[in-house]
Parts: structure tokens; sequence; C-alpha cells
């Protein structure tokens, strides 16, 4: 007969998991603004009876507004996460249990040629989906043993 075990999976909560969806509401709330102001852009240019304002059909002040609350909504969306990731930080380095996930880097790799030390581009190979590397140096001209990026 089987029997229900209880497993840790995540913490949730706490402040920082809040500021995080404030974070996501200010982003959507520039995107929303956006939209309306192209959209009421578009509806007072057509409404409008002075000539200069919108002769392409939207108004150049309404739609600079909701660039720049765009432009807020992203910057706020910026800050806010960052703040929430220093008190997640602050957490894990006072041994206190946090919300949400410390963003983490990702390595980038380049590839050389071991006989010029020239950097080595990948190419597109029409044939396969993705990227490959070539299979000789294009600088000079030596083959390469590995021909698999799985053994590099």
């Amino acid at each position: 007969m089987a029997t229900i075990k209880k497993y840790f999976k995540k913490y949730s909560g706490g402040k920082e998991g809040q500021m995080s969806g404030l974070a996501i509401v200010f982003l959507g709330i520039g995107i929303l603004s956006l939209i309306a102001c192209v959209i009421f852009s578009g509806f007072v240019t057509k409404t409008s009876s002075y000539s200069e304002w919108g002769a392409n059909g939207l108004s150049p002040f309404w739609f600079a507004l909701g660039l720049g609350c765009l432009i807020q909504g992203i910057f706020l969306f910026i800050v806010i996460g960052a703040g929430a990731e220093i008190i997640r930080l602050l957490k894990k380095q006072n041994g206190l249990n946090f919300g949400g996930k410390i963003s983490e880097a990702s390595p980038v790799y380049n590839f050389q040629c071991s006989e010029c030390k020239k950097e080595i581009k990948k190419v597109l190979i029409p044939e396969e989906i993705g990227d490959s590397l070539p299979k000789e140096c294009p600088h000079c001209r030596v083959k390469f043993a590995i021909d698999t990026e799985d053994n590099l």
C-alpha cells in the first residue's frame, strides 16, 4: 500500500517575493500604458481639428508619453528586482530562508586554434539546425583533430 510522503520543494513569500511581484506589476503597467497611449493617440488625432498634430495618424505627444511610461516600467522592474535580489543574498549570507531564486551568470565559451591562437567563430551550416565549428582553421588552414563540440 502506498503512503503520502512530505518533501521540501522551495520557500516562498517574504518581502523579496513581494518585491519581485511588484516589479512585474510595474513592467505590466508600463507596457499597458504604452498600448493605451498609442490607441488614445490615434483617437485624439482623428477627432482633433488642429491639423499639425498627428498628420500621419498618431499624436507625437501621446506616443512619447506612452514610451516614457514603458521606459519607467522597465527601469522600476530592474531596480525593484535588484532590491529583491539584494534581500535574497543578505538572507542567504545570514543563513535565513528566502523565497525566489538568486540569479546566476552562465558561462560563455570562445574557441581558438591551437596553432595560430586566433579565435574560431561558429558557422551556420544550412543542412543542420544550429551552429557548428568548422573542420579547419579559417586563418592557418590546419585541420582540427576533434570534429564534435561534445569533446571540447
